[in-house]
């Protein structure tokens, strides 16, 4: 059985230049969202929380840079 991390790399592989377009620019545009948010407020999506969104911005990004495709990388 391979790993969560496994699955979403494997996963990432075999999405077009749109899907993964699509899914790194919604993990930068919710990470800058709940970054602005007060620190009362309860992320929505808790993207710091739970690893594996970094999981999935990180295996988007060796796509990206395994296909040749100038990306603007997500900062952590």
């Amino acid at each position: 059985m391979h790993s969560l991390k496994q699955q979403i790399e494997q996963f990432c592989s075999q999405l077009s230049l749109k899907g993964l377009r699509m899914l790194h620019d919604a993990i930068a545009d919710t990470l800058q969202r709940e970054d602005a948010l007060q620190p009362s407020v309860d992320p929505p999506y808790g993207i710091r929380k739970f690893p594996d969104f970094r999981w999935e911005a990180d295996a988007i990004q060796a796509e990206f840079q395994k296909r040749s495709i100038p990306f603007r990388p997500i900062k952590w």
